[in-house]
């Protein structure tokens, strides 16, 4: 949300809203494809795919910092 907020000064409010309801709406279409993916597959298959999600978040270390992108867009 400060992120956001940072890069539209002039419209903190609506920065706001706009992330926060981004994030509700996410959210919602998680549970439903998990929902669907429960159907299909089962509790346990599914639950045992979900486990392994943090995985790309703990990849996500390896993404490059803004000062590298800052610097591959000036070469």
């Amino acid at each position: 949300v400060v992120y956001a907020q940072e890069l539209f000064p002039g419209k903190i409010g609506t920065m706001s809203g706009l992330t926060v309801g981004l994030a509700f709406g996410m959210g919602a279409i998680g549970s439903v494809a998990l929902g669907s993916f429960i159907d299909a597959f089962g509790l346990t298959p599914t639950m045992i795919g979900v486990a392994f999600l943090p995985i790309l978040g703990i990849l996500a270390v390896l993404l490059p910092s803004d000062q590298t992108i800052s610097k591959w867009n000036e070469s």
